[in-house]
């Protein structure tokens, strides 16, 4: 509740308005979010004193339940910055089943897994995880929300607990890895790369067998082919405004070139840096930010909430 309270106090001094200082106002963004507070009060009240019996119970019927929201919100959402995520519950309130469906795949999984005769050792048991977790991506990825569609990759971790080998998340890790040297470094070089692992993978194996060999080659193989795909998916497959924010996460962005700057591709990295730099260490206090006050940082009360607490909080 604490924290709750201190986020809750940290959207309102976002979009503060002297002229306007009522923290209940439902025309404004801490308005409604004083009002969620209460009724996730009231909904985790409800859930404390219910029978703990009754989540497994309806677990998939839940899960079946958001699925058909989820592909209901394609065509019956309303445009948010590109994405069709959001439906309108009227009042001027607006609903993310993409959210809501977190908890709803949280439920399924462990209703699954929870059961005495499921074994992560079978393909059975790996494959209906999967399908547990990636059909509410698919759907998602539809809605055109590729930010929250990679959330659900975490629950890969709650499979590893419960008995799913480790080389799983090593080959995502390992991917992630390619994918991002694949962006930094030429071809021939990671080529280079790739095999001199892979003969020192080979080399320091117990019992040098021809099938090991193999396994060996066909790894360093998918690899190598899996470069040749970068570039497509960097291109085709992202979105420009995502393509370039990996471009700026690398260093591949001239800050000084004027036509990015121009496009403002820095413009947000830039200014929350300002903002919570200009916090220092003991900040400038509550509602005193003046970064986030005339509007220089976007998104302010949501995605960038962490500048308003920088700035006025400090380090």
């Amino acid at each position: 509740m604490v924290l709750v309270t201190m986020g809750w106090l940290n959207i309102y001094a976002a979009v503060y308005d002297p002229e306007n200082i009522s923290m209940f106002d439902l025309d404004v963004q801490y308005g409604k979010q004083a009002m969620f507070i209460g009724v996730c009060a009231l909904v985790g009240s409800v859930i404390l004193f219910t029978d703990g019996k009754l989540f497994p119970t309806f677990s998939f019927w839940i899960y079946a339940f958001m699925m058909v929201l989820l592909v209901a919100t394609i065509f019956l959402g309303k445009e948010v910055k590109g994405s069709h995520s959001w439906l309108n519950i009227g009042g001027g309130f607006s609903l993310q089943p993409a959210e809501l469906a977190k908890f709803a795949t949280c439920l399924a999984l462990a209703r699954y897994l929870g059961d005495i005769n499921v074994k992560m050792e079978k393909l059975q048991t790996r494959l209906v995880c999967a399908a547990l977790i990636f059909l509410p991506v698919v759907i998602i990825l539809m809605q055109n929300e590729t930010g929250l569609a990679i959330v659900y990759f975490s629950f890969v971790f709650v499979l590893y607990r419960e008995g799913l080998p480790g080389w799983f998340l090593l080959l995502g890790f390992g991917v992630a890895v390619l994918f991002i040297l694949s962006l930094l470094i030429e071809r021939t070089i990671l080529f280079s790369v790739i095999g001199a692992i892979a003969i020192l993978v080979f080399m320091f194996m117990g019992k040098r067998r021809f099938s090991r060999l193999l396994r060996v080659a066909a790894v360093a193989g998918l690899a190598i082919a899996f470069t040749f795909s970068v570039n497509y998916i960097f291109t085709k497959v992202l979105k420009p405004h995502q393509s370039i924010r990996i471009n700026a996460l690398l260093g591949k962005i001239d800050e000084s070139n004027r036509k990015i700057a121009e496009k403002g591709i820095l413009y947000n990295v830039n200014q929350s840096k300002i903002a919570i730099g200009s916090g220092g260490l003991v900040g400038k206090g509550w509602t005193k930010g003046t970064q986030t006050k005339y509007d220089f940082v976007p998104e302010q009360d949501t995605d960038f909430i962490f500048c308003t607490v920088g700035e006025e909080w400090g380090f």
